[in-house]
């Protein structure tokens, strides 16, 4: 009120949501505080310009990552790291969305860059399984987003060393609050405010751990907590370093990434064809899964593509005007049960002309389409075969279903 002392929000705690809001906004000024260098390349929010400022004090050293939480791997704190050539280790609990991680990013798997693993992550697996995949000692960064024990599995971590650590926290609770979910081992995100630990308790456990954690900030959406372990920190970072002085409350600010992420970043810069990315033709928009990359003639021909696993999905999408079919050639080894599933609301199977021999069965199949169709075919085989034992050779790897041709057309076949 008018007559009485203005308040000073950029010092003391701050109790208001709207105090918070003028906090930031001054934290702009102040090049200590980290907000003002957050941008999106592949993260979820702005954390990929975070990382670069904070590890641009401290330097870098392996620069080996392990991030919990990764989902399909394409939005994550770490993926922008595999195209500055960091290498590092995966791990998420959910079967599906690491085969298609393990798609996308098979180019930088078999470079050996990247490891990913399927595990459920709790305090009695958390050491073995970083032993097992041989991260040990120091690394550059770790990033945990599990959306539930998150505080209790970065207490447990004993066998490495990160420099600096990505915590998700519970912005519900204001910073002066200490607050950790209960442990509870199988516990999955449901969707509701029960996650993870408050600013605060965070900001007090990692002063507790090895040579302890200085907490440097956190990023505008109230999302991640960045902490840099305090051998490190020298006077790089803003003090106090407490949730008092750097705490965010959960905000939704969008980041423009550009269109959504789709393909490994460092496999398109580099060129390196994976299995995402199979392109028989122009006019076709396909993703496919579980297969290994396409065989060509010297030429550069293609000649096929294999399917390695006993299930594989193909995503066919005309990209012409005037499609009015697509056709499916694919062949499977003899004694081979294959099941073929097509989804799409609109589309109808109308032509399969098996053509059989002693050696392969090779199978025809056409799809109606309209432009803007996404057909989703399965396939799915008993076995895996080799063509060692189809036809002789010496080519003993193991096979499943292999993609000869698919064709775009204006007119159905009769």
């Amino acid at each position: 009120m008018r007559g009485e002392k203005a308040v000073d929000f950029t010092e003391g705690y701050r109790t208001s949501g709207y105090c918070w809001d003028v906090q930031t906004k001054a934290r702009f000024d102040d090049p200590l505080f980290l907000e003002s260098y957050g941008y999106k390349v592949y993260s979820q929010n702005d954390e990929d310009g975070i990382i670069a400022e904070i590890f641009k004090r401290i330097g870098t050293t392996d620069k080996r990552f392990i991030e919990f939480g990764v989902w399909d791997g394409l939005e994550t704190n770490t993926h922008y790291l595999l195209f500055k050539g960091w290498s590092g280790l995966w791990v998420d609990s959910e079967s599906e969305m690491v085969k298609a991680a393990e798609c996308k990013f098979r180019p930088v798997i078999n470079n050996g860059q990247l490891k990913i693993v399927n595990a459920f992550v709790h305090k009695e697996n958390i050491n073995p399984l970083l032993s097992e995949n041989e991260f040990i000692g120091e690394i550059d960064l770790l990033s945990i987003n599990i959306a539930g024990n998150d505080y209790h599995i970065w207490k447990e971590i004993e066998v490495i060393s990160p420099r600096v650590a990505i915590i998700k926290y519970n912005a519900k609770f204001p910073p002066d609050c200490e607050w950790v979910m209960p442990y509870y081992i199988h516990h999955v995100w449901d969707g509701t405010d029960k996650y993870s630990a408050s600013l605060k308790s965070l900001e007090l456990l990692g002063r507790e751990l090895g040579e302890g954690y200085q907490l440097v900030g956190t990023d505008i959406n109230g999302a991640y907590a960045f902490f840099v372990r305090r051998d490190l920190t020298e006077n790089l970072f803003q003090i106090p370093a407490t949730a008092e002085n750097l705490y965010n409350p959960f905000r939704v600010v969008k980041f423009a990434g550009a269109y959504p992420a789709n393909i490994c970043l460092k496999s398109d810069v580099e060129g390196i064809k994976g299995v995402f990315d199979y392109y028989p033709q122009d006019v076709l928009f396909l993703s496919v899964t579980g297969f290994y990359p396409p065989e060509y003639t010297e030429d550069g021909t293609f000649v096929v593509q294999w399917m390695n696993e006993e299930e594989a999905k193909l995503l066919i999408k005309p990209s012409c005007d005037n499609a009015t079919a697509v056709y499916f050639k694919f062949t499977v080894g003899t004694d081979i049960e294959l099941t073929v599933e097509v989804e799409s609301c609109k589309t109808k199977v109308f032509y399969v002309e098996p053509e059989k021999d002693d050696m392969v069965h090779v199978y025809s199949l056409g799809y109606a389409v309209s432009t803007g169709d996404i057909i989703e075919v399965s396939m799915r085989v008993n076995k895996l075969w080799s063509p060692g034992e189809a036809f002789g050779s010496d080519d003993n790897r193991k096979l499943g279903v292999g993609i000869l041709d698919v064709e775009l057309c204006s007119i159905y076949h009769k």
